[in-house]
């Protein structure tokens, strides 16, 4: 995170006891998470070699929930997924764009067919109960957060925070802009906070959802 999580939650008061997380890689936040005083998190990593690393880590705290699951707006679409060298970090249903450029080091090194869900199915399929109020979201998708978005539904409107992944240039082809996932989030009363970005066209923003827009 490129800003820092016990940073957010001190400057902005968040009292959020439950994170989301989207495109958990390995869980590497789990222990900046509990010493925030979140008590419940919810991890989605696509990868099935990278889930299996995620939940040895996450298993390891109390009400942490581990699911493998390929996000996007639609349920049941086939998606040559790459995988990328270094840990799977930049690992993409998208193709490189000017990540090659960026990041020349890193490579696609392989890819597996998986199968996308939208994540309120999955929330179905997975038997989660509907989350409380005020939650924090975090989405980290390599190029996907804008389709994991839509397909939250409904589920949108129980945050109160977010935390995602933005570019200014297409590092992944056809991903959207962060001007394009402002506008989606606007309407639901999210609005960008701090933004820190690396000289690479990518960064972190930082959205609050003010309670005068919470239902819409």
């Amino acid at each position: 995170m490129l800003i820092p999580f016990d940073y957010l939650f001190k400057k902005y008061d968040i009292q959020s006891k439950g994170v989301l997380h989207l495109g958990a890689n390995e869980g590497q936040e789990a222990e900046a998470y509990r010493s925030c005083g979140v008590e419940r998190v919810v991890w989605v990593e696509a990868l099935p070699d990278v889930y299996k690393k995620l939940w040895e880590k996450v298993s390891k705290y109390e009400n942490s929930t581990a699911i493998l699951a390929c996000l996007s707006d639609i349920d049941g679409q086939k998606v040559k997924f790459n995988i990328a060298s270094n840990e799977a970090q930049s690992s993409s249903m998208l193709e490189f764009g000017t990540h090659s450029k960026e990041h020349p080091t890193v490579k696609f090194v392989d890819s597996i067919e998986l199968t996308t869900t939208r994540l309120d199915t999955c929330f179905k399929d997975h038997g989660i109960e509907m989350i409380p109020d005020g939650w924090f979201l975090n989405i980290d998708l390599q190029g996907a957060e804008l389709l994991a978005l839509k397909g939250m539904g409904d589920l949108i409107q129980k945050f109160d925070h977010a935390y995602i992944e933005v570019n200014t240039r297409e590092l992944y082809k056809g991903c959207p802009l962060a001007g394009e996932i402002d506008a989606f989030l606007h309407p639901y009363g999210f609005v960008p906070m701090e933004t820190k970005m690396t000289g690479a066209g990518w960064g972190d923003r930082y959205y609050q959802r003010f309670p005068v827009f919470k239902k819409i």
